[in-house]
């Protein structure tokens, strides 16, 4: 019954709850089981003792998170370490870029081209260090996610193929 009620609370479109409502600890535990149920929260997410605080947060929460991938999305792509360790490469990668295009200025123009590949890739393994970084909550890794799709494109996202952490297709083949 609490869990009805708490699935009521939150898809109503207006507060119908009183500032002075004090809600039973029931409500509470239905608002915590609701709220892991609905991908809003983790095992590990920290609540407060105010219940329409809290109410009003997963509310809101629902809300943005109506078009996000659910978080075991995840589980598709490769960890955190490998994520920042893919970061940190193309980091310097594009230091090694700004310093070619600071000092080669006749192919200025073609030096950017590639530093925006660079950077873009670097997006989308930014994105996929924050939807596997176990300390980074759930709202969080969810956004990320959506920020993932939207820079894979649909069908790579669902198929869990990521680009290489820089551009390989730019480097010369040495035989």
């Amino acid at each position: 019954m609490w869990d009805l009620l708490t699935i009521l609370l939150l898809l109503l479109p207006v507060d119908v709850v009183p500032r002075w409502f004090r809600a039973p600890p029931e409500m509470h535990d239905a608002l915590k089981r609701v709220a892991k149920a609905a991908d809003l929260v983790g095992e590990v997410e920290r609540w407060t003792d105010s219940y329409l605080s809290e109410l009003s947060w997963c509310r809101r929460t629902l809300v943005h998170l109506a078009d996000a991938p659910p978080s075991s999305d995840a589980n598709r792509f490769p960890d955190s370490t490998l994520a920042r360790d893919c970061c940190r490469a193309n980091a310097t990668y594009q230091r090694f870029l700004e310093a070619r295009q600071a000092f080669d200025l006749r192919r200025h123009e073609e030096w950017g081209e590639v530093l925006a590949e660079a950077r873009q890739l670097a997006a989308v393994w930014e994105a996929v260090a924050a939807t596997t970084d176990p300390a980074e909550w759930t709202p969080g890794r969810r956004r990320a996610l959506r920020r993932l799709r939207t820079l894979l494109g649909p069908d790579a996202y669902a198929a869990g193929l990521l680009p290489p952490c820089v551009p390989l297709w730019r480097f010369e083949r040495i035989d």
